[in-house]
């Protein structure tokens, strides 16, 4: 079995903020479950104040102030701010490339799951995110995925165009490049496009009747003969004549050929 770690911060950070914010009027313990692919810390007392799950990660509110307060002296307080404390947290999970931790309200409970899941990949993130958007830039990108270099960025947009997914959106370049999904109706045509033009060629052209229209038997004939002729004129009729006459072959047979 794979084992299972998280950064040492998240585990603290999430142990100090249930021992600091519990509500200690309930008359119970701090609940920490270790599971094979999740740690789940159960503290007792909803959130506090006009805390919610919503702004959890921007409002800054403590149910123990005197706790704090003396928590704050030390030289190195262990603690943070609620909504600080858990910032910590999510970001320590990003950089560990596992994915955020899950807040929920059971009961008379907080509950905080530190879930061993590792983040999707960054083409994956990338598709995921042109579902619900026009197009990506390379800093947006960075943002989701969590790469740093602006190159190895673009390593992933090539792989993607390469793999028939994105392409680049028209008309912007440098700094505003972005890039957007390959239509399902985008497709290559240059074959068809040859073979159209191959069949228009074969094709004889129509009459307005809809039918076929075939060259007149007597034209077909006379082109016949024409090319016949052109076979003999030139320099050959200035030959002396095959049959033996002495004659110039324009002056004899070639007579009765015109």
């Amino acid at each position: 079995m794979t084992p299972v770690k998280y950064p040492p911060e998240v585990l603290k950070e999430i142990i100090v903020n249930a021992v600091i914010h519990r509500d200690y009027n309930i008359s119970d313990d701090i609940l920490v479950y270790v599971f094979d692919n999740r740690v789940e810390v159960r503290s007792p007392g909803s959130l506090p104040g006009s805390m919610t799950l919503d702004n959890l990660l921007q409002d800054r509110f403590s149910r123990n102030p005197t706790i704090v307060r003396l928590l704050n002296k030390y030289p190195d307080p262990p603690n943070k701010d609620i909504g600080e404390g858990l910032r910590t947290v999510v970001a320590k999970m990003a950089e560990a490339k596992l994915q955020s931790p899950v807040f929920s309200i059971e009961g008379n409970y907080f509950v905080v799951e530190l879930g061993h899941t590792p983040l999707a990949r960054p083409h994956e993130i990338v598709m995921e995110y042109l579902d619900s958007h026009e197009e990506i830039t390379n800093s947006t990108g960075r943002s989701l995925t969590g790469i740093s270099s602006e190159n190895s960025m673009k390593d992933v947009f090539y792989a993607l165009r390469k793999a028939g997914k994105i392409e680049m959106v028209p008309g912007k370049r440098g700094n505003k490049s972005a890039w957007r999904k390959v239509s399902s109706t985008d497709i290559d045509t240059s074959e068809a496009d040859i073979s159209l033009v191959q069949e228009d060629a074969a094709t004889p052209p129509e009459d307005g009747t809809g039918q076929e229209t075939q060259p007149a038997s007597g034209t077909l004939k006379s082109t016949k003969k024409l090319k016949a002729r052109r076979a003999v004129v030139g320099p050959a009729r200035n030959r002396p004549c095959s049959c033996g006459s002495g004659l110039k072959y324009k002056r004899c047979c070639g007579q009765s050929s015109a």
